[in-house]
């Protein structure tokens, strides 16, 4: 989250995530070994698809997040989680879920 505001104005105790994500982050247990949080595979690769982005590009990035998934270590437990939340978006152990909805 990039911001000019202090953590303080932007409510989300310093950890660059709004208040109202902390509840939902908390109850996601640990995923150590994750593949998607590599810093070499960029993080909208797992995200639902734009509006503007044409469903061709959206399935290719859903394909490509599907093989990261398949050789990730814990995307077994990624897909419970997301099964367990009604509000899942993007791709999630391998499974495409979404579109996104409010909290």
């Amino acid at each position: 989250m990039t911001s000019a505001h202090s953590a303080s104005q932007r409510g989300d105790n310093g950890l660059g995530l709004p208040i109202l994500c902390r509840k939902p982050l908390q109850s996601i247990p640990p995923m150590a070994g994750a593949l998607c949080a590599s810093p070499d595979i960029p993080s909208e690769l797992w995200d639902w698809q734009e509006p503007d982005e044409p469903s061709s590009l959206a399935e290719e990035r859903y394909e490509l997040a599907r093989e990261v998934c398949a050789m990730c270590p814990v995307a077994q437990t990624c897909l419970q989680v997301a099964e367990g939340d009604p509000l899942a978006s993007g791709i999630w152990g391998g499974k495409l879920f979404g579109p996104p909805r409010r909290r």
